[in-house]
């Protein structure tokens, strides 16, 4: 039995135990453990997300932090929140919330200071996590898993030159392992009946072709606010308003300023703050070929993202539900020794599923407001590599995008269909006295785009290396987008001097382009470039 110190890890607060351990992994076996290596073993590690072909950490044209599997291991990580509080650069309004955004992040200044923040780019094996309709990141907190991951490369600074939009302020990329083979599972109990468990299966077939299967199942009841400092009165010591400013009784009557039935009733201090998340994630790989299918489902409670005199925010009925998931499948095919055609599809969802709810204190009493978005996504990439020698290779790819988008649509009431087009009982038209039940269309858009890009890393001799890099991007939301990359790597000794300099751009959101009123569909990305220099 092993046990972690009180810690902020996935969010279980005091003592956690780890009731369980299986392992039978050869790779658990090693000669030395990260921490123990030299300066020299460190400068070598591989990594690909600066420069898209493996070169060693210190040649990475960027600046890169790297997270092994022995570090996720030994400092008891348990999802991203927990990775990049411990990185430079990183700051976070709020992590580990429930509510509509469970973490509010900002990087090296650049971000959102309540929401999830659009101008940082999450891979998962090259493929962007990131919502689809509303550029956010989704996958910080529960809903990500790290216990079958090999390292977590993060870049600070731009990168699209490379991934295209929202590689704005940064780059988190998880790689996960390739070559497993055993059994590993844990089970973490904490207070608040807190419960993790997690699993990582993997098996060998005919010598080259392996399969893994890994899975997290976290839930807690949260400590509904109990104990928490409130100066502010939000969630204590309410009492429900004295009058409805808007109501529809039960023949569906329109109503304006009535008694409240419920007057003067103490609302229920604290707030819910309960999460139930699941991952899940199966892998087959073999020499040229590989395919992955990554699932995730979150449902919590409101929390703080609503304050308790003005929502029912304590209410278990009342949720945040959002889902997703991607597949891929790559090839890889050599040409000769020298050249490599490498084909990639991959397919994805982002959801807000329409269970989520909550209910207003002061108006349409005990009808709930939902929302609702469905985004998917569909890519296609060809990408030729030239190495034409060992001290250099030259990279061209091509992308072509289908995207289909939805408005964050509210319902009145919880029986929208995420997959419908048309809503079945109006938010808008009920406000507006309208009545229940009333249709209107649910703004979508399908949004196509494609991009060529070129990327040329080159060794001039041990102290010398050069990387350019270009992206062409054309959308049929937001036009041409020139996206150029130069860098320049100088060692001597143990010194290393990097001189990166890029550019990057976040592309207008779907409220940005199409909210009524407020909406500019001529609205231009953002863009950034940055010049740096940085001694090691």
């Amino acid at each position: 039995m092993r046990a972690y110190p009180s810690s902020r890890k996935a969010g279980l607060s005091g003592l956690i135990l780890c009731l369980a351990t299986w392992s039978s992994l050869a790779e658990e076996i090693v000669a030395s453990d990260f921490l123990d290596m030299s300066l020299e073993q460190l400068l070598n590690v591989r990594v690909i997300s600066a420069s898209i072909t493996e070169v060693n950490f210190i040649d990475a044209p960027s600046n890169v932090l790297v997270i092994t599997k022995e570090m996720i291991r030994r400092r008891g990580y348990r999802n991203l929140v927990d990775v990049l509080q411990d990185l430079p650069g990183y700051d976070f309004g709020m992590y580990h919330e429930s509510g509509e955004s469970t973490s509010s992040s900002v990087v090296r200044g650049l971000g959102e200071k309540d929401g999830d923040n659009p101008k940082l780019l999450v891979l998962v094996d090259s493929v962007p996590q990131n919502n689809i309709s509303l550029n956010s990141v989704a996958l910080l907190s529960h809903e990500q898993q790290l216990h079958d991951v090999e390292r977590v490369e993060i870049i600070q600074g731009p990168g699209s030159s490379i991934y295209g939009a929202q590689a704005y302020a940064g780059i988190i990329h998880i790689i996960t392992k390739q070559e497993f083979t055993g059994f590993r599972g844990d089970v973490l109990v904490g207070e608040n009946k807190s419960r993790e468990i997690t699993f990582h299966y993997g098996e060998v077939f005919q010598d080259d072709v392996f399969f893994s299967l890994a899975m997290k199942k976290f839930d807690t009841d949260g400590d509904e606010g109990k104990g928490r400092p409130d100066p502010g009165g939000y969630y204590h010591g309410n009492a429900v308003p004295e009058t409805l400013t808007q109501h529809y009784d039960e023949n569906g009557n329109y109503l304006e300023n009535i008694g409240n039935p419920n007057a003067g009733e103490m609302i229920p201090d604290g707030y819910s703050n309960w999460f139930d998340t699941l991952t899940l994630r199966a892998k087959i790989t073999s020499p040229n070929n590989e395919v992955e299918l990554f699932y995730w489902n979150d449902e919590h409670g409101m929390s703080t993202s609503l304050t308790g005199f003005e929502y029912y925010a304590n209410a278990p009925e009342y949720l945040v539900h959002r889902r997703g998931y991607h597949i891929y499948a790559k090839n890889s095919w050599h040409l000769d020794e020298k050249w490599t055609l490498r084909s990639k599809a991959t397919y994805r969802e982002t959801l807000v599923m329409p269970d989520t709810a909550f209910s207003y204190t002061y108006r349409f009493d005990g009808i709930p407001k939902s929302a609702s978005s469905a985004s998917s996504q569909l890519s296609i990439e060809e990408r030729l590599d030239y190495n034409y020698s060992n001290q250099g290779a030259l990279i061209l790819g091509y992308r072509v995008m289908r995207s289909s988008k939805s408005e964050y649509f509210y319902s009145i009431g919880r029986t929208q269909d995420i997959d419908s087009s048309i809503a079945d009982s109006s938010w808008n038209i009920a406000v507006a006295g309208g009545g229940l039940n009333q249709v209107e269309p649910i703004h979508q858009v399908s949004v196509f785009e494609h991009a060529f890009f070129g990327l040329w890393n080159h060794n001039w001799n041990e102290r010398h290396l050069s990387s350019i890099g270009l992206r062409y991007e054309n959308s049929e939301e937001y036009g041409e987008v020139f996206t150029p990359r130069l860098a320049h790597v100088f060692k001597r000794g143990d010194w290393v001097l990097k001189a990166p300099a890029g550019t990057a751009f976040r592309q207008p959101t779907f409220s940005e382009l199409y909210f009524d009123g407020v909406g500019n569909p001529d609205l231009s990305p953002e863009k950034v470039a940055t010049y740096e220099l940085e001694s090691n």
